[in-house]
């Protein structure tokens, strides 16, 4: 009887520690592998149409040109509404006339909301900059609005100029407004010219 008893308490004390290694490891495992809000494909679903050198350009009311997406090759998926890019470069024009380009490795576009997801190695900076207006901002992930022209990402970001570095987690940046807005976690190293 005693012995029964004994069994019991080892195996529940078993059953507990097997549970709460298992709720840590889950916990690790999320913690350190957060969702990225990335539209995803079914594995099943085939793409209906391939394009090779895609350029497709935006005009503004106007007729000036507004953007500009490039890729070297293109996929579309009908059942997800989703095109996917390799190597997408986007040139888009502000309200006073700069430029500004946005380049990455992939890129995905979802059709219902006009939003283009770059991912690995997303860098923006501007065409032609004045002298000693030149920078680099450097992300893993990047939404772009295509019709607010409006790029955000909630990821690290990196933000490197000729007198200034500056990391934070999180970028809201309009492009036709030439305004930037670093969410969370802003740090900057300023050395001045000499």
């Amino acid at each position: 009887m005693k012995q029964n008893r004994w069994l019991k308490k080892r195996f529940l004390f078993f059953a507990a520690t097997v549970s709460l290694g298992a709720g840590y490891f889950l916990f690790e495992y999320v913690e350190e592998n957060p969702p990225i809000a990335v539209p995803t494909l079914d594995d099943k679903e085939e793409a209906d149409y391939y394009g090779y050198q895609l350029k497709h350009r935006q005009f503004s009311k106007e007729g000036v040109l507004s953007q500009e997406l490039s890729a070297t090759d293109s996929k579309h998926f009908p059942l997800s509404d989703s095109t996917l890019f390799s190597d997408p470069h986007i040139v888009v024009t502000s309200e006073n006339g700069e430029q500004w380009q946005i380049d990455a490795i992939e890129g995905q576009q979802d059709d219902k909301q006009q939003r283009v997801t770059l991912s690995k190695e997303v860098e923006i900076r501007p065409i032609d900059p004045r002298p000693n207006e030149d920078i680099l901002i450097e992300t893993d992930l990047l939404h772009y609005n295509t019709n607010t022209q409006i790029a955000e990402t909630s990821e690290l970001v990196t933000i490197t100029s000729t007198n200034a570095a500056i990391n934070a987690q999180g970028l809201s940046l309009s492009i036709p407004k030439q305004t930037m807005n670093l969410i969370h976690q802003v740090n900057t190293r300023y050395v001045p010219p000499t």
